[in-house]
């Protein structure tokens, strides 16, 4: 369902405020044929696959987000090269909700305390490299794939 929702939102996305930026408009990329199903497929499969291999069933809901606009953050990607601040902030912040969920439904602290350990610790790491990158690779990745980190080490670090 999270997956179908990605042509609707692009739609209304603003886009950036730099106008040397070259690229597709998010509203032109949401009208591409048969988008809204291709994307339902991928995050029902993207889902159905962690979701069969997690042991907790609590924090299957993380990963039902993670996929669904990880399908949209997908296409976006492939087609822009630009990872939106506009869907990966609200993201970010719905994970650090639904971990903070499992760990209550789990009554398990160190759930919530490994996710966020594992948030900073990538973060830094992804902070550092993207420097490095920027420094001496010519931007080997941009910004947002800094956000995105922080959005998946939630979901990963609640795991374990």
């Amino acid at each position: 369902m999270i997956g179908a929702l990605g042509p609707w939102v692009m739609r209304r996305m603003p886009e950036p405020d730099d106008p040397a930026a070259d690229k597709i408009a998010y509203a032109e990329l949401a009208d591409a044929p048969l988008l809204a199903p291709v994307l339902a497929v991928a995050a029902a499969v993207m889902a159905g696959v962690v979701a069969w291999r997690i042991d907790r069933p609590e924090l299957v809901p993380v990963w039902v987000l993670i996929a669904g606009v990880g399908a949209w953050l997908i296409y976006i990607d492939w087609r822009t090269k630009l990872l939106p601040l506009v869907i990966v902030a609200p993201t970010y912040v719905a994970t650090f909700l639904l971990v903070g969920l499992g760990a209550l439904l789990l009554q398990d602290v160190h759930v919530f305390t490994r996710a966020l350990v594992a948030n900073i610790v990538v973060y830094v790491i992804f902070r550092v490299l993207y420097w490095v990158g920027g420094r001496f690779f010519g931007g080997a990745f941009g910004y947002g794939d800094v956000r995105l980190s922080g959005v998946l080490s939630l979901g990963l670090g609640a795991l374990g």
